[in-house]
């Protein structure tokens, strides 16, 4: 069974509409498990108060927590694979424009062996 909020006026009244029935909904009001509102511009969003509350099981805590951290564990592995894909290519770049192997390695924080390498390789 839906919930059925008549016109409110504004956002602010809406939203607190909203907050009142999830209020009532966790302490056991359970027929007005969801609700439909429709904003101003005509978009409908249906809210499922059973849903919200299942999702704020503290056994859910965790596993959102993990998640972010996969999120900003695999950003950051593309972004060190784009660093390092430009630094190999800035090497490249020092190398053919007649830089010497020894300066080159110097300012990219390596040894000439590895700058020798990059150079070997071809970027892909």
């Amino acid at each position: 069974m839906a919930g059925h909020l008549s016109s409110t006026g504004s956002k602010a009244a809406a939203d607190r509409a909203v907050d009142d029935l999830r209020h009532r909904y966790r302490p056991g009001v359970k027929a007005l498990r969801t609700v439909r509102v429709i904003d101003p511009e005509g978009n409908l969003r249906i809210l499922d108060f059973e849903r919200e509350a299942a999702m704020m099981d503290p056994g859910l805590d965790l596993i959102r927590q993990r998640a972010r951290v996969r999120e900003r564990v695999s950003v950051a592995r593309v972004a060190a694979e784009q660093a390092t894909e430009d630094w190999e290519l800035s090497i490249r770049d020092a190398l053919a424009a007649g830089l010497s192997e020894s300066l080159v390695a110097e300012a990219a924080g390596t040894n000439v062996s590895h700058v020798r390498a990059l150079q070997r390789r071809k970027h892909t």
